[in-house]
């Protein structure tokens, strides 16, 4: 049984959000989805997911799974991306899309356009369980930046704010 970490932030930020959540649910497999905010789910989808509406650590949940969905969001994106896990990018806004099209550029993702029907996602998302290549190169991206943490990125911004003034 595969697992899944489904990110979307304080509101179903999305369109066809909806959509994903019946094709999740409609996989074999623990999906667990992180929602905040989140007021109401169709009863059939919530009794197939594993849904937190409060915000939860998810280092543990991604190291272990096997696909990421996110709004594209670049704390998401790079949490996964470090972890070696593949991502489905459902964007918002531009830079969302421009971000994911970095993400797909690598082959460690796949990116969702305006078509976002139930049928679309549920392509993507067997895309990414079924072709290695998205694993490999998320794989290959983490072993490129094995050393790295996130907080030295806040770092070296600090030392070259304090250098320009």
């Amino acid at each position: 049984m595969a697992k899944y970490a489904s990110a979307e932030g304080n509101r179903l930020p999305s369109p066809g959000i909806g959509n994903l959540l019946k094709a999740l649910a409609e996989l074999d497999a623990e999906v667990i989805c992180v929602a905040p905010g989140l007021k109401r789910l169709n009863r059939a989808i919530a009794n197939r997911l594993r849904v937190y509406v409060n915000p939860v650590r998810l280092d543990d949940i991604i190291s272990s799974a096997d696909l990421v969905v996110s709004y594209a969001g670049s704390g998401m994106v790079c949490c996964a991306l470090l972890a070696g896990v593949p991502l489905l990018l459902v964007p918002q806004n531009v830079e969302q899309y421009m971000f994911s099209c970095r993400v797909d550029a690598l082959g460690a993702g796949v990116v969702m356009g305006t078509n976002r029907s139930e049928a679309d996602f549920r392509i993507s998302l067997q895309q990414l369980l079924d072709e290695e290549r998205f694993r490999v190169a998320a794989k290959a991206f983490a072993s490129r930046h094995s050393g790295f943490h996130p907080d030295q990125a806040v770092s070296y911004a600090v030392r070259v704010i304090e250098t320009v003034i």
